[in-house]
C-alpha cells in the first residue's frame, strides 16, 4: 500500500496541470488548446501508477483491471469494469453495469450512470454523464451534463479524416464546454466543439461547431439562438454503498507542516482501548457534546500538544467518511496547521511526536488511512502552489 501511495504522490507531483484542470470552471474558448488539453491528460495516463485509496467504496462484483487510481470516496458499483489506465477522482460514482474503458480521467465528484460505455475521456469536475451513454475520445468541461442516450461519434461512416484547424486525425471525439447542459438523445459528429455555457435540445445531430451561450433545439426545424439557462452547480453525489443517515462519531484532525516544511505526526498509544493502536497518525480526535469542528480541533491540539489558539494558522484540508469493520461511521474532517516550530512541541497525548519529510511519511507502513488520505490532499495542494 504505501508503495502504491508514494508511486501515487510521485505522480502527482509530476502532473500538476491536472489539477489545474480539476479546478477550471471554463474551458479555452481556444479548439486546438482544448483538443492540446484532452490530449496531454491522455499522454499522462499512460504513466498513472496503482493506487485505490483505503476510503474508497468498489462493490464486490465490480472489476478493477491495469493501472488505475480511485480516490478517497469515490464509489464504483456493482458489475461495473474499470480498465487502465484510468484516474477516478474523489467522490466521483461510477454506475452499476457501465464499463470505463482505458485511458478516462474522471475528475472529483463526477458520476458515470449506469450501462454506459466510456473511452479514452475527460470529465471535468461535478460532471454528469447518465444511463447509457457512449461517450468516447472526448473531453467535457467543469459542471456540464450529458442525458441519456448521448453519442460521441469517432469515426467518419466514409473513413475519411477528421478535420480539426487544419490537422486530421483518424479517430476524434467531441470538446464539450463547461457548464453545458446536453438533453437526451443527442448524436455528436467526430471532432465537434462545444462552447461553454449552452444548452442542447433533444433528437439533434450535431455536424458543425456551436459557439459559447447558445441554446439550441430541434422543433420541426433547427433553432439557434442566445443561451440565457444556466446551469447550477451539480449538488455532491450521493453515497450508494455503505450508506447511513447519521454518523457514530465526528472527528477533527490536523496534518501539520512546521516551520521547516517537515510533515509532524504521532505515534499513537498502544493501548487495546486506542483505535489504530501504535500506528502512525494525525493529531486530533473525536468531537465530544455539542462541539463544532473548529473547537473540537482547537481542543485537541491544546490537549495533546498543549497549543493554544493562536499559536498556529490552520486552513481546510479534506473532509471524508470511514467505515469500520463493525460497520459503524466516522465522519472525518482535516485540517492543515502551519506556523508551529515543532521542536517547541509537548507531547501529553501518544507514543511520541514524529517528523518526516514528505518522501519519509509516505514509506511508513504504519501510516494510518487518515493520515495517508491527508498526506495526498496535501500533495495536491503543493502542485497547485508551485
Amino acid at each position: 500500500m504505501n508503495k502504491d501511495l508514494h508511486n501515487y504522490l510521485t505522480w502527482t507531483k509530476d502532473n500538476s496541470f491536472l489539477w489545474e484542470f480539476e479546478n477550471a470552471t471554463k474551458l479555452p474558448t481556444s479548439i486546438s488548446e482544448n483538443w492540446k488539453i484532452y490530449d496531454r491528460i491522455i499522454e499522462a495516463l499512460d504513466k498513472i501508477p496503482s493506487y485505490i485509496s483505503p476510503n474508497a467504496n468498489i462493490d464486490n462484483s465490480a472489476i478493477i483491471k491495469g493501472n488505475v487510481i480511485i480516490e478517497d470516496g469515490a464509489q464504483v458499483l456493482a458489475n461495473s469494469i474499470v480498465q487502465g489506465p484510468t484516474y477516478i477522482g474523489k467522490n466521483c460514482v461510477v454506475g452499476n453495469f457501465s464499463f470505463i474503458r482505458a485511458h478516462c480521467f474522471l475528475a472529483r465528484n463526477s458520476l458515470i450512470g449506469n450501462h454506459t460505455y466510456a473511452n479514452e475521456i475527460i470529465l471535468g469536475a461535478d460532471c454528469r454523464v447518465a444511463h447509457f451513454c457512449n461517450f468516447s475520445r472526448s473531453l467535457i468541461g467543469f459542471n456540464s451534463s450529458l442525458s441519456a442516450f448521448v453519442i460521441t461519434a469517432t469515426v467518419k461512416t466514409n473513413k475519411s479524416k477528421i478535420l480539426i484547424e487544419g490537422e486530421s486525425f483518424e479517430k476524434r471525439g467531441s470538446i464539450i464546454g463547461s457548464g453545458t447542459f446536453v438533453a437526451p438523445y443527442v448524436t455528436f459528429s467526430p471532432g465537434i466543439h462545444i462552447g461553454n455555457e449552452c444548452f442542447i435540445g433533444s433528437h439533434i445531430v450535431l455536424t458543425e461547431n456551436i459557439k459559447s451561450n447558445i441554446f439550441l433545439s430541434n422543433q420541426q426545424s433547427l433553432i439557434s439562438k442566445s443561451n440565457n439557462i444556466k446551469i447550477p452547480k451539480r449538488k455532491k453525489v450521493d453515497r450508494f454503498l455503505n450508506k447511513k443517515d447519521s454518523y457514530d462519531r465526528h472527528y477533527s484532525g490536523a496534518l501539520i507542516i512546521d516551520t521547516n516544511k517537515q510533515i509532524v505526526l504521532q505515534r499513537r498509544d498502544k493501548k487495546s482501548t486506542t483505535y489504530n493502536a501504535g500506528r502512525i497518525g494525525l493529531f486530533g480526535g473525536r468531537r465530544e457534546n455539542n462541539e463544532g469542528i473548529i473547537e473540537a480541533l482547537e481542543r485537541e491540539l491544546t490537549e495533546e500538544l498543549g497549543l493554544t489558539y493562536g499559536d498556529y494558522d490552520y486552513t481546510f484540508l479534506l473532509e471524508t467518511i470511514f467505515t469500520r469493520k463493525d460497520k459503524t461511521q466516522t465522519h472525518c474532517t482535516v485540517f492543515m496547521v502551519t506556523g508551529i516550530n515543532s521542536d517547541n512541541l509537548i507531547l501529553q497525548e501518544g507514543e511520541e511526536i514524529l517528523r518526516y519529510s514528505l518522501e519519509e511519511a509516505t514509506n511508513h507502513i504504519a501510516l494510518t488511512e487518515l493520515g495517508q488520505l491527508a498526506i495526498v490532499e496535501y500533495m495536491k495542494q503543493l502542485t497547485l502552489n508551485t
